[in-house]
């Protein structure tokens, strides 16, 4: 499945060239990404986080744990860096659908990062294991709280909305994998 091109949906409109989303490393270098776009590849992040949090859970021996849990640390700030144009406090401020990804990129980032530090709980690894682990899931915390504080005098009836209705597409996934 091709990502969705940038532009409005008019008469006029002609579509991109975009990679598959299997093919997200060609992203590098195009500055046409579009948030939406940026939407379907967290969507396909948080998907293949929840099946690594799964097999975890599903796996008392956690075989390659640690290895899935690196190259999905890798996977998310590459994306990060590929959407950095839609994860800045301006678009954050002005696109709601640029909030949304924000948003659910770092609750992404907050449940890959938990799941690390339940293992080296349950492992009695040493703490350390777990500190970067732990700077992540609160520098993303910190990111979550920074976005709905700058957006809530602007839009304060469609961020309520957003929290009191728990039905983002994370929020709903995460019901699924309970771990």
């Amino acid at each position: 499945m091709a990502l969705p091109s940038p532009g409005h949906l008019a008469e006029d409109f002609t579509p991109s060239s975009m990679p598959l989303l299997s093919e997200a490393s060609a992203l590098y270098g195009i500055s046409h990404i579009s948030s939406y776009a940026g939407i379907v590849l967290m969507a396909a992040l948080a998907r293949l986080c929840f099946e690594h949090v799964w097999a975890h859970t599903a796996d008392a021996q956690n075989k390659g744990f640690w290895d899935r849990h690196y190259a999905l640390v890798k996977i998310i700030n590459d994306r990060t860096a590929i959407l950095h144009m839609h994860l800045n406090g301006k678009a954050v401020r002005e696109d709601s659908v640029a909030f949304a990804l924000h948003v659910n990129l770092c609750a992404v980032d907050i449940f890959l990062h938990e799941a690390a530090i339940d293992v080296v709980d349950k492992q009695e690894l040493p703490k350390l294991v777990a500190a970067e682990s732990r700077k992540r899931t609160t520098a993303a915390a910190f990111k979550i709280s920074n976005a709905v504080r700058m957006n809530w005098p602007v839009h304060r009836s469609e961020v309520r909305h957003f929290l009191e209705a728990r039905q983002s597409p994370l929020a709903v996934s995460c019901k699924q994998y309970p771990y």
